[in-house]
C-alpha cells in the first residue's frame, strides 16, 4: 500500500532549504542595492563638483560682496570632521578679512549650498596628491584644519586644489572617498586639469 504526500521530515527539510535560498537572495539583493546607492552618491558628488566648475568658468555672478562680482571663483569644500556633509562656496573673501578670494572656504559669507549625505553613507577620507605622487590624508594636516578645497575660476576649467586650509600650496589631484554602511567604497577623483571621475576603492 502506497501513501501519497509528504512526511513531516520531508516538509521540514524543504522549508529549511527554501529559507536558506531566500536568505541568501535577500542578502545579495541588499548588498547590490547598497552598491548602487553608493555609486549614485559618488556620481551626484561628481556632478556637484562639475556644477561648481561650470559656475566658476561661466558668467555665474556672486552677490556675496557689496558689488556684484562676475570674477569670483566657485568651489567645493570638504572637512574631514564633517563626514555627512560638504558645501559649495563662492571665493569672495579672504581669511584676513579682506575681499577678493584666497582659494579656500573662509566663512559663512562665502556659503552657497550645503549638501548632506544620509542613510548611513559617509565621507570616509579626503586626500590630495602632490607633484611627486605623494598621497596626503587631510587627517594628517599640521595646520589642524583637515579640509580640502577644490576651486574653479575663469577663464580656465582647471581645478585649484588646496589642502589643510593652506592657500600657498597647490596639488595635482584630490580624492574624496565615500563609504556605504556595509563597507563598500567609491572615490570621486578631481585632476588639476579639471577632469572629474568616479573610481572604485579597495
Amino acid at each position: 500500500m502506497s501513501s501519497k504526500g509528504f512526511t513531516l521530515i520531508e516538509l521540514a527539510v524543504t522549508i529549511g532549504i527554501m529559507a536558506v535560498i531566500t536568505a541568501v537572495t535577500l542578502a545579495n539583493h541588499s548588498k547590490f542595492g547598497g552598491n548602487v546607492m553608493l555609486r549614485n552618491l559618488a556620481y551626484e558628488m561628481a556632478l556637484i563638483i562639475r556644477e561648481a566648475q561650470t559656475y566658476g568658468i561661466s558668467v555665474k555672478k556672486s552677490s556675496k560682496v557689496n558689488t556684484v562680482n562676475f570674477e569670483a571663483g566657485y568651489g567645493v569644500h570638504f572637512d574631514a570632521r564633517e563626514q555627512t556633509r560638504y558645501l559649495m562656496f563662492t571665493d569672495t573673501h579672504r581669511a584676513d578679512g579682506g575681499t577678493g578670494g584666497d582659494g579656500i572656504y573662509t566663512n559663512a559669507l562665502e556659503l552657497v549650498t550645503i549638501y548632506t549625505i544620509g542613510r548611513g553613507y559617509t565621507i570616509n577620507g579626503i586626500y590630495a596628491i602632490g607633484n611627486d605622487g605623494t598621497r596626503i590624508n587631510a587627517q594628517n594636516c599640521a595646520t589642524g584644519k583637515p579640509v580640502l578645497d577644490i576651486l574653479f575660476k575663469r577663464p580656465e576649467p582647471d581645478a585649484i586644489i588646496r589642502l589643510c586650509g593652506d592657500e600657498r600650496k597647490l596639488y595635482n589631484s584630490a580624492e574624496i572617498e565615500l563609504k556605504a554602511p556595509r563597507g563598500g567604497k567609491m572615490r570621486v577623483r578631481v585632476e588639476v586639469s579639471g577632469q572629474i571621475s568616479v573610481v572604485g576603492a579597495n
